[in-house]
């Protein structure tokens, strides 16, 4: 019997869950912003403009969909201070207003404060009570640091990867942290996202050199659906039937007789982490392959499957449970 993880039937639909508009602090207009990524072959757009929430259903096209979402910023923003944000992204489109959320003063890193952790957890049950899907944004830039986030309950994402961060020279890649967060038994999606504000101007001097889209592409997801519809789409987001990728593509993921299959397009390594200390790898030294099979081992709870490509791209599953 075969258990398909990602599911055979449907179509992949690529999707950014994280940008910023002239609605907020973006570069670009909502209809910029739709025009760049149809370009670039993406269908499907969350514009989480920061403490504001638009009904953007005049921006979806037959072959584009528009998410209604917002980004609400937990603490002011101070250099030296975590400033948690959280992405939220409406289950319907007949939801028009944010969930009233808390505000907290400004928290300087390294404090272990049970009431700003309470804060944010509460904030994530108001959201998910309101009928959002709540995301935890860009750790590393909020300078969370995995113990805050191990404390964080009832999201139903976080960001895996911020395009955003790594191109401000911030380490963004934070499948250790999900790992950690799956390993503690919790029910929580892995996404990449780009976090696109298309600023140069008021960028370090560092960053000069770039130009305004240099910002997006860089982190998105694959959504399987049977359609390009609002409700057929967030089905798929709350069962996991995505993947997040900077590159790399997941063209199947099953288990049959104990054997984990994965094909994929061309990369030097497929890994599968889990709960327990396996070793689980296939690697080309000079060369790349698309595919492998991986036997599931005694004692795993769980899978979780990273691709990387020549280029040193990611792409990751969602964690699986056995």
């Amino acid at each position: 019997m075969i258990r398909y993880l990602l599911p055979r039937e449907g179509r992949f639909y690529r999707a950014n869950l994280h940008s910023h508009s002239t609605d907020s602090d973006g570069h670009f207009t909502p209809e910029e912003l739709v025009e760049g990524y149809l370009d670039h072959g993406y269908s499907i757009l969350a514009i989480t403009d920061h403490n504001r929430f638009f009904d953007r259903s005049l921006l979806c096209r037959e072959d584009f969909l528009v998410l209604n979402a917002f980004e609400y910023n937990h603490a002011d923003y101070i250099p030296e201070n975590r400033t948690v944000h959280l992405g939220m992204i409406a289950r319907s489109p007949e939801i028009r207003e944010m969930p009233e959320l808390l505000a907290f003063p400004n928290c300087p890193v390294g404090t272990v404060d049970e009431t700003f952790t309470a804060s944010i957890n509460e904030n994530i049950r108001r959201g998910n009570e309101a009928g959002f899907l709540t995301v935890l944004n860009h750790m590393r830039w909020s300078l969370d640091n995995e113990a805050d986030v191990l404390a964080y309950r009832g999201m139903w994402a976080m960001e895996v990867f911020n395009h955003f961060s790594e191109v401000l020279g911030i380490e963004e890649f934070n499948l250790s942290t999900y790992l950690s967060k799956i390993r503690q038994g919790e029910h929580l999606f892995g996404i990449m996202a780009d976090d696109n504000h298309n600023l140069v101007g008021d960028r370090p001097r560092s960053l000069g050199n770039l130009e305004p889209w240099d910002f997006s592409f860089g982190g998105w997801i694959e959504v399987k659906a049977p359609e390009l519809s609002y409700a057929a789409v967030i089905d798929a987001l709350e069962q996991g039937n995505f993947y997040g990728s900077m590159g790399p593509r997941f063209e199947s993921l099953y288990i049959e007789d104990g054997m984990l299959h994965v094909t994929c397009s061309p990369v030097r390594c497929i890994s599968v982490a889990c709960n327990v200390r396996r070793f689980n790898n296939q690697w080309s030294r000079n060369g790349s392959f698309t595919e492998a099979v991986f036997p599931l081992q005694e004692g795993m709870d769980f899978v979780v499957v990273t691709l990387t490509d020549n280029e040193g791209r990611r792409a990751v599953s969602q964690a699986y449970r056995l």
